[in-house]
């Protein structure tokens, strides 16, 4: 149901999030380091793309214009303060240790995941 008060972004906000959500999977070298994207699989990218994912989610939460949309909005937003800056510390530590924030220089460099496949 969408209610009569919904603007074209309320329309579109599931859309964005879908797309932000499968592109920053795509960024991700699960099975191999040849990746279609694989020059720009960055960390930074990453977080920038569920970010974005977050922020679109709670801001259809507020167009709307009801109190429960901006319950959900506010929650929202209080767990990304909390969990995004946790989830950056992880990427910047991660980063230093290996020297780069490209995941495909993670994955090959990082003596950690050598064990699993």
């Amino acid at each position: 149901m969408v209610a009569h008060s919904a603007s074209w972004l309320f329309r579109v906000t599931p859309y964005l999030v879908f797309t932000a959500i499968w592109l920053g999977a795509s960024l991700i070298p699960t099975f191999t380091t040849n990746l279609l994207l694989g020059p720009t699989a960055d960390l930074i990218a990453l977080v920038a793309l569920l970010g974005s994912a977050r922020f679109f989610t709670a801001l259809a939460g507020l167009d709307v214009g009801t109190s429960f949309g901006g319950i959900g909005a506010s929650r929202e937003m209080m767990i990304a303060s909390l969990a995004e800056p946790a989830m950056l510390m992880v990427t910047f530590t991660v980063s230093l240790l290996i020297g780069s924030t490209s995941l495909v220089a993670i994955w090959t460099s990082a003596p950690f995941f050598h064990g699993f496949f």
